[in-house]
């Protein structure tokens, strides 16, 4: 996850996991949000602090701290989205709590009425054994103008139903932001019937464990409508691996997963991370739909959730086969490139040292091309601490003249997943490396 240089002072109690730099609101001025973990008890909920900029003193102040229901040893996700509809943005934190359960909570950006400052209040908080989603569709063209507002998007939950007589049905509740209260509260609950329920093969399924769960979804599944692109978006699972791909007609990506949580007799809580960018994690809840078909839903990336149904064996083992050329390796720069405040990044290939303020860190660095970007990612040489992983979006350009080439690169921080890339709002970084060419010809 991105990780930024907090603010504000982080006490020694604690672990940063994550910090983050978002405009939450239509004001210019971006919060900075983070992210702590309990040192004293790691498996204590994340803890979420609120970071303002006072410009009158001309500094950073703490405006807000609460906890999640997340706990802090286990993987978690954050995400910045309007999902009321207004323009503004909530945050959105995805993690399993101490009892494996998925949890939910949606934070508002709140601000103080007659006086400076804003807090955040808590919409939306939950935690259980089923699934917890987000019911995104597109919003209307008044909206994306900035025209009008938009209905707010309901959040879904769907657990096993307790008064099933086989435990295959499923209770799915329904949650609606309500102005008067400020906050989403329940108001639908229906009782689904479990397709297939008397199928054989199933009920083993439903009754057997993780890793029988797991085998029944090896391979490649279809989903069932194409996306707005045309594309045809296919998932393929691989137990033997720990993989599971995300792949269109065009581009695939790779995550490797490291949560497994039996959500429900027929659904499974999947928590992956990419297998070149460790910066991208990724949450979905698969539930079976019948033998041959599952429903998906990939947390914050309506593109990939949907119906799937099972395809032969053979599409996976074509996808295994170029899985190699998924993310293409790009050749790195040469030499040593500098900023105009004398920071500088010095290129040795597949090491990369960059010097800040007189500090020097050694990576180890990866260019590589996605959806006909450039994208460079650094890792701490002497660390595994995946944490103080950086991703940047890469340009380069050259000139050259009869005396001189003048070749520059542009690093834009931000974070990479599923869903595209995301600036951090942070400046882009302009680096120039100046080669003067011989006189002799």
């Amino acid at each position: 996850m991105p990780l930024e240089t907090p603010r504000i002072p982080i006490s020694p109690d604690y672990n940063l996991l994550s910090a983050q730099s978002v405009r939450l609101d239509k004001t210019a001025l971006e919060e900075q949000v983070l992210f702590l973990q309990t040192k004293a008890d790691l498996s204590l909920p994340i803890k979420i602090l609120l970071v303002d900029y006072d410009q009158t003193r001309k500094t950073s102040y703490l405006a807000w701290e609460g906890t999640t229901l997340a706990s802090g040893n286990k993987p978690f996700t954050y995400d910045f989205q309007d999902i009321l509809g207004n323009h503004n943005k909530e945050i959105l934190v995805r993690g399993l709590d101490d009892l494996g359960r998925p949890t939910l909570d949606v934070f508002n950006h709140v601000q103080m009425t007659g006086i400076h400052g804003f807090f955040l209040k808590r919409i939306f908080s939950l935690a259980l054994k089923g699934s917890i989603n987000v019911l995104i569709s597109p919003r209307s063209a008044a909206y994306d103008s900035g025209e009008s507002s938009d209905p707010s998007f309901p959040i879904i939950t769907e657990q096993t139903d307790p008064s099933s007589s086989n435990g295959l049905g499923v209770l799915r509740t329904t949650y609606d932001f309500q102005p008067q209260s400020d906050e989403y509260l329940k108001v639908k609950t229906e009782k689904l019937p479990a397709s297939d329920q008397n199928d054989a093969v199933l009920q083993k399924l439903f009754s057997g464990d993780s890793q029988n769960f797991i085998q029944f979804l090896k391979g490649p599944w279809l989903k069932s409508d194409t996306t707005d692109l045309g594309l045809h978006p296919m998932i393929f699972f691989d137990p033997a691996t720990k993989e599971l791909t995300f792949a269109t007609d065009t581009a695939q990506e790779v995550y490797h997963w490291d949560v497994l949580s039996r959500t429900m007799r027929n659904g499974l809580y999947v928590v992956g991370t990419n297998e070149l960018i460790n910066l991208i994690n990724v949450q979905l809840s698969i539930s079976v739909v019948s033998a041959d078909s599952i429903n998906v839903n990939v947390q914050g990336t309506p593109t990939w959730s949907g119906l799937y149904t099972r395809m032969p064996e053979s599409l996976l083992e074509s996808a295994q086969r170029n899985q190699a050329s998924a993310l293409p390796q790009v050749p790195m720069p040469t030499g040593t490139y500098r900023d105009e405040k004398g920071n500088e990044i010095q290129f040795n290939s597949p090491l990369v040292t960059w010097t800040s303020q007189g500090d020097r860190s050694v990576y180890a660095a990866s260019l590589f091309r996605l959806n006909q970007q450039l994208y460079f990612q650094l890792e701490p040489a002497n660390s595994k601490d995946t944490a103080h992983e950086k991703t940047y979006l890469f340009q380069e350009s050259s000139e050259k003249t009869s005396s001189q080439v003048i070749r520059d690169i542009t690093l834009q921080a931000g974070s990479l997943g599923v869903q595209g890339w995301l600036a951090n709002g942070q400046e882009p970084m302009r680096f120039e490396q100046i080669e003067l060419l011989s006189e002799t010809r």
